[in-house]
């Protein structure tokens, strides 16, 4: 690190810098044969010196950087921020600085590193920056897997369905893990082929080619590539699709500048329900963390898949249900245990003229008869200590206009299912066939008198003539039968 470049030197008030013959040995064989990469280099960030250990790590000989601008070695998208870090130490000399970034090796693979420098002068008088680079790869890489498992639970946990979460899914881990391209894979059904549904690529890559070659591809299992990781439910990584003859889309992904390649299965149970792809513009070799990762991400999405499918179940059922319910021609009502109704079917207003937003909340022993409020009352309360019995009865309610209806209902405890929580009534109107019955027994009875104070006999008899039933005054009781009248039934 700096400190320990600096020990066997001396720094004057002015900031300079004094070797001494012993002290410039001793820290040449620091910077040389230290573990860890150093830099010296100019206010322009010409490297002046850098110790073989860094040359290597960055797959480079010390002669190949001596010269060069120290930026040579930074990956493109972090060359901005590694230029600010030189100015800013430039510009306050003597002062240290920290901070994380990428560098890239000769081979183009990335390697985040943590650098620790600070700008002082020399004797002579000439500014120069000293950097000490400590490898953090490893640990940069767990963040990113860290990171990306976040990013795909935040997206799934905000997502109504697959189709929303993919494009911000795909995003999410892409810019996490260090990929450019990135695709999801769906089976579709009737014939059954594993097509290209969803894709998201970064805004530097021209993919247009590779893109429409994705969609366009239909696969059956073991068929290229991706029908393969759909077959074998294993993941496959490709150092580099476009020397495999056996990836289908390798020229078109020779012209996007798409190299490495890495599929995982989204897996449910023991089911592929299709797969995730990635691309990168860069050859990586395998990682089989990075492999462990996404295959687990492969996992979490087959379970946000199979959530979506037993809530869509749910909702199918509720919207049976509510369909069958609110187009009914009986009346349902939903009740706690004390009697309150939580919920009234829209044929209440036909039945009682209340609108079922007017009942609810209110308690269902209002709208009873008072005659027979008490005996409602006690029919509820077996109903309430009794889960999963049926009770019948009939009684009179209060309709909205003042006059009485005759409900026959059906009650059961459904309390206890979690689904439900409520005691459900089925009611029926049956005035009109109480009224029916009314009207009839009335006019038995009207018959029955006439029959009673008349002095004819009447009596009914079969097809045969033989008698069934006869009907005569007390006074009469006697009478010759001539004097009978009958009638046939």
């Amino acid at each position: 690190m700096p400190q320990q470049l600096e020990e066997p030197c001396d720094m004057t008030a002015s900031g300079q810098l004094h070797f001494s013959a012993e002290a410039e040995a001793q820290w040449r064989e620091l910077f040389e044969y230290s573990p860890v990469m150093h830099f010296m280099v100019d206010p322009a960030g010409t490297v002046l010196a850098v110790n073989a250990f860094g040359a290597a790590q960055l797959g480079y000989s010390v002669s190949e950087l001596v010269g060069q601008s120290v930026l040579k070695v930074f990956f493109p998208d972090d060359k901005d921020a590694a230029r600010k870090n030189l100015e800013l130490c430039v510009q306050t000399a003597g002062q240290q600085n920290k901070w994380e970034i990428r560098k890239v090796r000769k081979d183009g693979t990335p390697l985040w590193v943590r650098e620790n420098a600070k700008a002082v002068r020399r004797a002579d008088g000439d500014l120069i920056v000293l950097i000490a680079c400590e490898d953090i790869s490893d640990h940069e890489r767990g963040e990113q897997r860290l990171a990306a498992q976040s990013g795909v639970s935040r997206v799934l946990a905000e997502s109504d369905s697959l189709a929303e979460a993919s494009p911000e899914l795909l995003r999410a881990i892409c810019e996490a893990m260090d990929w450019d391209w990135g695709a999801l894979w769906t089976v579709r059904q009737q014939p059954e082929r594993l097509r290209c549904v969803f894709i998201w690529h970064a805004p530097s890559i021209d993919s247009v080619e590779f893109d429409a070659a994705s969609r366009e591809s239909a696969c059956a299992a073991g068929e290229g590539r991706a029908g393969q990781v759909w077959q074998t439910r294993q993941p496959l990584w490709i150092a580099d699709v476009t020397k495999d003859p056996g990836f289908r889309r390798g020229p078109a992904a020779a012209r996007g500048g798409l190299h490495t390649g890495l599929a995982c299965p989204i897996l449910l149970g023991g089911e592929a329900l299709g797969i995730i792809e990635f691309f990168s513009r860069r050859i990586r070799e395998p990682d089989e963390q990075e492999v462990a990762t996404l295959a687990a991400i492969g996992s979490q999405i087959g379970q946000f898949i199979r959530r979506r499918r037993a809530e869509h179940a749910v909702q199918a059922s509720e919207k049976r249900f509510r369909a069958l319910i609110e187009h009914a021609y009986d009346v349902v009502l939903l009740l706690s245990a004390d009697g309150t109704i939580l919920y009234a079917s829209p044929s209440v207003e036909r039945v009682l003229g209340y609108a079922p937003d007017e009942l609810i909340g209110r308690n269902g022993y209002d709208l009873i008869h008072p005659d027979h409020r008490q005996a409602s009352v006690d029919r509820f309360t077996r109903a309430v200590e009794q889960p999963g019995a049926v009770i019948t009865g009939e009684r009179p309610l209060l309709h909205k206009d003042g006059s009485a209806r005759w409900i026959e209902n059906v009650i059961v405890n459904l309390l206890s299912e979690p689904s439900v929580q409520a005691l459900v009534m089925h009611q029926r109107d049956v005035t009109e066939r109480k009224q029916a019955e009314t009207a009839l027994r009335d006019s038995e009875e009207r018959f029955r008198t006439l029959v009673q104070f008349s002095f004819d006999v009447y009596w009914e008899s079969d097809a045969q003539h033989r008698f069934t039933r006869q009907e005569f005054a007390e006074d009469l009781a006697d009478a010759p039968v001539p004097g009978l009248r009958h009638r046939y039934r």
